[in-house]
């Protein structure tokens, strides 16, 4: 039997630890872009482990639980939220369920990139202590959910309260100075450069996001950290851009773009809008036009026609078609 056949399921692949090879095996697909492939072993070891094991088993739960990595880093936000939801379903018979709470502001971040930010904050203001209760101020989920609720913040408008969370959260963070603290910081300062920039404080954005990619940088070895370069290389740009400074937000961007992947669709139009934005604020018009063009397109197809990135990229056409 091949590796391919053991990934896809069969009599001799359903020992627990096989099965966590193949969950392994899904997420690294995933972080290709191989979204399909990933899907197709993830449910073959959901199949396998519910036959075997149960709804709650420790490898069952891995394995939905990177099926809805999956299915968000497809862009299949509803499918990711509903089988979420789904996880959280199978542990209310438990007590203090730390891992329920984790899983229903999984659920949450994917409404909010959905649209629904509002009803997001509000079931976040309900987990965020029963977490707190549970793991305590400073566990890395408490702190997953704190920055979840300040980036709908920012999001929604509210950037100074956005700032308040994000700052308080990277302070945490910092105070840990534990390796797996790295991310926690980092998505932290992400959700505070884009609070600052929101807020027309261009300056102090730039000098976040570049603190933050410096650390990010040195830190790219660890698990998730280079998904953050292009996000925070667009909010630079945007920083960049906010000041004039539009040859500076094109080159930092041309830069990100390099670790822009396409792999994570909640990622996607960052890089092209931050483009756009410097080519138009440069007098490059057609190329401008094409940028924005294109992130219309990808947002619109991603998000819908009325998400703040599609609304900013036909913004971005139509000034650059008017010059």
């Amino acid at each position: 039997m091949g590796i391919l056949d053991l990934f896809r399921g069969g009599a001799s692949s359903r020992s627990p630890r096989i099965l966590e090879q193949r969950i392994r095996t899904a997420h690294a697909l995933s972080g290709q872009g191989r979204h399909a492939e990933a899907e197709e072993g993830l449910r073959a070891v959901i199949r396998d482990a519910r036959h075997l094991f149960g709804a709650t088993h420790p490898v069952m739960v891995s394995a939905r639980l990177t099926l809805v990595a999956t299915l968000h880093a497809d862009g299949r936000f509803t499918e990711a939220e509903d089988e979420a939801r789904a996880i959280a379903a199978t542990r209310t018979h438990l007590p203090d369920d730390a891992l329920q709470v984790h899983v229903l502001g999984l659920a949450e971040m994917v409404r909010s990139l959905r649209g629904g930010r509002e009803e997001a904050v509000a079931a976040y203001d309900v987990l965020l202590p029963r977490m707190t209760r549970i793991n305590g101020p400073e566990h890395l989920w408490t702190l997953q959910l704190r920055t979840n609720r300040a980036a709908a913040l920012a999001q929604l408008g509210r950037h100074a309260e956005a700032e308040a969370e994000a700052l308080a959260v990277a302070a945490c963070a910092d105070r840990l100075r534990a390796p797996d603290a790295t991310m926690p910081w980092l998505a932290a300062s992400t959700v505070l450069a884009a609070a600052l920039n929101g807020s027309g404080r261009h300056a102090e954005a730039e000098s976040v996001a570049r603190g933050a990619l410096t650390q990010a940088v040195r830190a790219a070895s660890a698990p998730g950290v280079t998904r953050t370069l292009p996000v925070l290389g667009a909010g630079l740009a945007r920083a960049l851009s906010g000041q004039g400074r539009h040859d500076e937000a094109l080159a930092e961007v041309t830069t990100a773009r390099l670790y822009d992947t396409g792999a994570q669709a909640a990622d996607t139009g960052l890089t092209d809008l931050a483009v756009a934005r410097a080519l138009h604020g440069l007098g490059r018009t057609a190329e401008a036009r094409a940028e924005a063009a294109r992130a219309l397109e990808s947002c619109t197809a991603v998000f819908g026609p009325d998400h703040e990135r599609a609304v900013e990229a036909r913004e971005l056409l139509e000034s650059a078609a008017a010059r």
